[in-house]
């Protein structure tokens, strides 16, 4: 029988692992024998302390052996074995051992490679591989690297949780009022080819939920008929007493039908009961067409999470976070005076699941028994967490997973590239998979066929690789290279850096080579950049730690490193190289499959590029298992030589250097577009792909492209420029439309602004159009002057960079974090915050800004500092062209729409 391994989990204080197969029967579970190992070394090479330690233990056995050290020459060296008799995580113990040998005694590894990857490395599986299933007998019938494969089916639905509760946001202890599950396929074949495309819904092609005749497969493949009830087969007819509720609370006092207790839309559990089939269907007649049992009012309940919405709802609070929809996503409210209407929803595909929790939770096991991944937007911060804690307040013992969930990730604020993140834990349930859409970053990236291709290359679980960041991607490609290899996994780094001269350390310590930008405005300029120019680096250089200053080359065969005096290896090929190269051939080959960028191989190629973009930071970061600076070094002083011969080549063919970053150039050509610019270009390209061997492409050329400058130096700024192809798209880039924290107000401004920019072919038309996007801001400034902008398009989202209590000033953040604390909510550093600014000159928190989820939509906001604002949108586009801040407001005063 063949199936699809969804994944593995390590059987605790067990040697055992269950491996999770998806086959034509249903899911199967299948538990293997397995003991995990690990490794240490004493540096001094006495082990008699080790073992004595060791022989203290009674789950775990030990021997001698011989290994080739990564990065260490070529003589092996002796290293403990310690076998475990558990699948549990051996790093406490080791912890204790480090604390009584000594950190500087012994060096361990292999320490936090779990029990399931190790396991998937000894018998050539990995997360996602086609299996064949033979008794208990599980073999791989795969390849991690393979191009075209086939994937499962996967059964899906996206989950909502609704609270009840009095405030404006939702807290553990409040009561659940209602459940939504939506079943929607994410994936549909493209035409006879396993790349895949996301397809939509279309009636009787939905995956996971009915079958044509009524009826449904569990997990072991037996086909159970659901009890008819009112709602015909099985199928509910959604609360259609719901609106009459709805409506009598609007109209003061009890539901029209008397069944809406004026409780805040409390669920009273008054259904009448359809005649379902006894113990298959918990409560399958509370859906019948009588509406009696359902949530009558629902004044007072919030979205928590959000993922599907609530049935009749048309209200943006009510579509929060649902897939592909506008609107409010954790915490957003459902006032009971924003639902409209309160028909019955007829989507087969959704579910309403309401009644007391009891009922609820069962309800809800009971509908997703056939699932394989569950989808939630804030589901590992408050869905999962909330309901968990709802069931263990009705004593129920209550899980998503098949058999259980486990919670991973490090909770907790952290610092990366210059920002404060917050990452919530992870709720990873066993047997099927869960993923939270707002905390997965490879899954917004590259979709689920990325996040299928890096977990299968990877060997990181599905769910799990969905959240992580590519760095870590790319370190568990290290590593899973290393364990197949034969080489143990450092415990804790131990790679150091070589010591240097003050002088080296000065030619060293620099980045890749950048031309400053030309600011102002420039047409017909042609854009070059490379194809992936550091991973193709470390590469064609053989940039890797074990292979850096190696002493088998003589000074012919060395790769050397121009200006520095490091040299790579020439006889062997280094670990970085073999573990980037598969993934640089792959996206090449990606990239000529795709046939428009919404399609499968458009996907897989965006989270590949995300693995290649940080590989080379992991080659310097200072945790990175096999990271080395000196290989951090190289690559950019390669990247300096190459992009100087670059711009040398293009200046010896009479094009004039505009601009130039790391990897691309901007470049003025010596001849127009009418005689020939493009084959000049074209030339060109040839020429310096042949001369530094790494593939250039033409991006395009620009009938015109504006480099803004520096606020403070007038100098152009190094990634802050708009501009218009040829083929008529803009590019633009560092200014407040691209930026994650401008209000939609503003956004809509700059997008209209160059709407009436882009019109222009030259720079002569781009000058004459100058004077019609002023008249543009002019009318956005006359709106927001007069009070008439709405106040939810005027929200700030900023990111805090600490705690609360660390902030010494009254700023809008603060006065947020201290609105939302008020009413029990706290956010971490590196947590976002929503609010409109309504006095920036107040001292009372309340009144200098209001946090969105505490908005009413009538706010009457700070005018100047918005104005203030948008004089600062309007310099960013037109301040090549003489258009300042100040210049914008004479203008503006000038139309009459001053204070």
């Amino acid at each position: 029988m063949m199936g699809w391994l969804l994944g593995v989990d390590p059987v605790p204080g067990r040697p055992r692992v269950k491996l999770w197969v998806r086959t034509g029967a249903g899911v199967r579970c299948i538990l293997k024998e397995f003991k995990p190992v690990w490794y240490a070394r004493a540096r001094d090479g006495d082990y008699r302390d080790l073992r004595l330690k060791l022989g203290e233990m009674e789950d775990c056995s030990f021997e001698m052996t011989e290994m080739h050290l990564f990065a260490d020459g070529d003589r092996p060296r002796r290293i403990m074995k310690v076998t475990m008799d558990t699948c549990s995580p051996p790093a406490p113990r080791v912890n204790a051992l480090e604390a009584f040998l000594g950190i500087e005694r012994c060096d361990f590894y292999n320490v936090d490679i779990d029990a399931a990857r190790q396991y998937m490395v000894a018998n050539n599986l990995f997360p996602l591989c086609r299996v064949e299933v033979a008794g208990d007998r599980v073999e791989s019938r795969d390849n991690p690297y393979s191009l075209h494969y086939p994937v499962p089916d996967l059964r899906t639905v996206w989950l909502s949780v609704v609270a009840h509760s009095d405030g404006p946001f939702p807290s553990l202890s409040d009561p659940i009022h209602h459940v939504v599950l939506e079943h929607r396929p994410l994936m549909r074949r493209c035409g006879d080819d396993p790349g895949m495309t996301e397809g939509n819904w279309k009636e009787g092609n939905e995956v996971g939920s009915k079958e044509t005749d009524g009826s449904e497969t569990d997990d072991t493949g037996m086909r159970r008929h659901r009890g008819a009830g009112r709602g015909g087969s099985g199928q509910a007819q959604d609360d259609r007493g719901r609106s009459t509720g709805e409506q009598g609370r609007r109209s003061g006092g009890l539901d029209g039908s008397g069944q809406g207790q004026g409780d805040g839309g409390r669920s009273t559990g008054m259904g009448r009961r359809g005649g379902g089939e006894p113990g298959a269907d918990p409560g399958a007649g509370e859906r019948s067409g009588q509406g009696a049992g359902s949530s009558t009012g629902v004044h007072g309940c919030k979205v928590a999470g959000s993922g599907a919405g609530v049935p009749g709802g048309k209200g943006e609070d009510v579509r929060a976070g649902m897939p592909g929809s506008r609107g409010a996503d954790f915490g957003a409210r459902m006032r009971g005076g924003e639902r409209q209407g309160g028909g019955g929803d007829h989507d087969p595909r959704k579910r309403v699941i309401t009644g007391d929790e009891r009922h609820i939770l069962s309800r809800l096991r009971w509908e997703i028994r056939n699932v394989d991944l569950i989808l939630t937007r804030g589901g590992d911060s408050f869905d999962l967490p909330y309901l968990h804690a709802r069931a263990a307040k009705q004593g129920m013992d209550f899980t998503l997973g098949r058999e259980g969930h486990r919670i991973g990730g490090k909770r907790g604020s952290y610092f990366s590239y210059g920002r404060v993140l917050h990452r919530p834990d992870f709720w990873l349930l066993k047997g099927r998979f869960h993923l939270d859409t707002a905390n997965a970053f490879l899954y917004a990236e590259g979709g689920l066929e990325g996040c299928i291709d890096l977990s299968r290359m990877s060997c990181i679980a599905f769910q799990t690789l969905a959240r992580v960041s590519p760095g870590t991607v790319i370190n568990a490609m290290e590593v899973h290279w290393a364990l197949r290899n034969g080489y143990p996994i450092p415990f804790r780094k131990n790679i150091p850096e070589s010591p240097k001269t003050l002088n080296q350390l000065l030619r060293a310590d620099r980045g890749g080579y950048i031309f400053n930008p030309v600011a102002g405005l420039h047409e017909e300029v042609v854009e070059m950049d490379f194809f992936s120019m550091f991973p193709m680096i470390m590469e064609k250089y053989n940039i890797s730690p074990e292979t850096l200053n190696c002493r088998c080359c003589s000074p012919d065969e060395r790769i050397p490193v121009p200006g520095l005096t490091y040299h790579f290896c020439g006889k062997r090929t280094g670990m970085i190289p073999q573990v980037i190269g598969p993934i640089l051939r792959r996206r090449m080959q990606l990239r000529k499959l795709t046939r428009h960028s919404g399609d499968g191989f458009a996907r897989r190629s965006t989270a590949l590029k995300w693995l290649l973009v940080t590989s080379f930071g992991y080659t310097g970061y200072r945790n990175a298992r096999f990271g080395q600076i000196e290989c951090h070094e190289s690559i950019n002083a390669v990247d300096r030589e190459l992009m100087v011969r670059s711009a040398e080549l293009a200046q010896r063919h009479g094009f004039e250097v505009l601009h130039g970053i790391v990897d691309s150039l901007w470049l003025k050509g010596p001849v127009s577009m009418e005689r020939g610019l493009p084959g000049c270009a074209e030339t060109l390209r040839a020429r310096i792909e042949g001369d530094v061997g790494i593939p250039l492409k033409l991006e395009g050329i620009f009938h015109w492209i504006v480099f803004l400058p520096n606020r403070t130096t007038n100098v152009g700024a190094l990634n802050r420029y708009y501009g218009k192809y040829t083929t008529g798209e803009l590019k633009v880039r560092g200014i407040e439309l691209r930026m994650h924290d401008t209000p939609e107000y503003f956004r809509r401004l700059q997008t209209a602004m160059l709407e009436v920019l882009r019109r222009a072919e030259n720079r002569e038309e781009f000058l004459r159009l100058v004077p019609d996007a002023v008249q543009v801001l002019g009318g956005f400034a006359r709106e927001l002057l007069r009070g008439e902008a709405d106040p939810r398009d005027l929200v700030f989202h900023r990111r805090t960079s600490r705690d609360l209590g660390e902030y010494a000033v009254l700023n809008e953040q603060v006065a947020a974090l201290l609105q939302l604390e008020e009413h029990g909510v706290t956010r971490n550093a590196g947590q976002g915050v929503d609010y409109v600014i309504l006095d920036r000159t107040s001292r009372d928190p309340a009144g200098k800004v209001r946090v969105r989820e505490l908005m009413h939509g009538d706010e009457e906001y700070d005018r100047k500092v918005y104005y203030r604002y948008l004089l600062r949108c309007g310099e960013s586009l037109l301040m090549p062209v003489g258009y300042d801040r100040g210049a914008l407001d004479r203008a503006v005063t000038a139309g009459g729409w001053g204070f």
